[in-house]
């Protein structure tokens, strides 16, 4: 949860709050050793320096990520994946932070995926804002 915050602090433009929540996201994953979890943390730490102009250190962070995605691709097992909705697809899914699809006769499969229901937030008025 604290790198989906993270991530919705920084589309929210809430430099400081996203920044922190990145961190310490990326801090606990590598306390558990959750490899997938810190590939995700780098990557959006990346993006975070990304959306602020700091292009080198955005890269660092993507090259980073890199070869823990690469590691996790390496292995020919299979890997279940649980998605929040439900779709079908052969090349990549958008707004994912998983990379595209490159082996032959490979199919990301969630149509019969359960959905959990979901909150939505309604606004009424466009002054409406975030506090960071």
């Amino acid at each position: 949860m604290l790198l989906e915050c993270g991530f919705l602090y920084l589309k929210l433009g809430c430099w400081d709050k996203s920044k922190e929540y990145l961190h310490q996201g990326l801090s606990l994953t590598r306390q558990i050793e959750f490899s997938g979890a810190e590939a995700f943390a780098l990557t959006l730490l990346g993006q975070w320096e990304l959306y602020r102009g700091n292009y080198l250190t955005a890269i660092d962070f993507f090259q980073q990520a890199l070869p823990i995605h690469q590691a996790a691709n390496a292995d020919s097992d299979t890997s279940t994946i649980n998605f929040a909705q439900k779709f079908q697809s052969t090349s990549s899914i958008y707004g994912c932070g998983l990379p595209n699809i490159t082996a032959d006769e490979t199919t990301i499969d969630a149509s019969s995926q359960c959905i959990r229901p979901t909150t939505v937030l309604v606004l009424k008025s466009s002054a409406w804002a975030v506090p960071c």
